[in-house]
């Protein structure tokens, strides 16, 4: 396990890391184990949610269908990248709720399920989760399939929430003048923002813009919209350059 080399634990990798340690870096990541189900575990109704904002390629299964751990249950795509979302324990799906084109955010649901719990056995099997086509695998990094660093992370696994995580607490007390004051300061500096962008985005004077169409030209960002992939939000960075010059 390369988290587990000597330099790696003291902080000490260097750009000759790799070269150093590649026959170690290349070597075969052991299996991980299969999981079954116990033999007294009850069913259970669980929700599967997109494991990211994308929007939905294909919806693989219908109400009724029975699927395995490792099932491939739809394909999001993101970032121009396809990803199959995979289930970790078998069940029955109970009711599909996201559609081929469907925009989803980070949590959405995609189906319910009737799923029985696992338990691991001693045979191997892969992890269940998520794969990505064209060269990423989610929440293990981007390697793409084959390559001699694909082994750095594969063992590598994100620690839970516990509930024993501390809870931050405000003491701001929202009835206080102080805060009152710089409430509305602060409220009329966002509407002012916000008019100014606006006005920005206008991408000039009505006469001007008027002009330019009657050219049968499109505007700026009317131009950009129609380029974007369907359900992507376009982010324009500087809007406000040089406002007042």
């Amino acid at each position: 396990n390369i988290l587990a080399h000597p330099d790696f634990v003291r902080g000490e990798v260097f750009t000759s890391f790799v070269e150093k340690n590649l026959a170690e870096l290349t070597k075969t990541p052991a299996k991980r184990k299969k999981k079954k189900a116990a033999a007294n575990a009850q069913p259970v109704k669980m929700t599967v949610e997109a494991p990211f904002e994308g929007s939905v390629v294909e919806v693989k299964v219908k109400a009724g269908d029975v699927v395995q751990s490792g099932d491939t249950i739809a394909v999001l795509s993101a970032m121009k990248l396809d990803t199959d979302v995979r289930v970790e324990n078998g069940g029955t799906i109970l009711e599909v709720k996201a559609s081929a084109g469907q925009q989803l955010s980070g949590g959405d649901p995609i189906l319910v399920m009737e799923s029985v719990a696992a338990a691991e056995d001693e045979s191997d099997d892969e992890e269940a989760g998520v794969t990505t086509r064209g060269g990423r695998r989610g929440a293990q990094g981007f390697f793409s399939a084959g390559d001699p660093l694909e082994p750095w992370l594969e063992s590598a696994s994100c620690p839970a929430p516990t509930s024993s995580s501390s809870v931050l607490k405000s003491s701001v007390r929202t009835d206080d003048a102080r805060f009152q004051a710089r409430l509305k300061a602060n409220q009329a500096l966002a509407a002012e923002l916000k008019q100014r962008l606006a006005q920005v985005s206008a991408g000039g004077s009505a006469k001007s813009v008027e002009q330019h169409l009657k050219r049968d030209k499109f505007m700026a960002r009317d131009r950009i919209g129609r380029i974007l992939d369907p359900g992507t939000k376009f982010l324009e960075l500087s809007q406000l350059a040089a406002w007042g010059m």
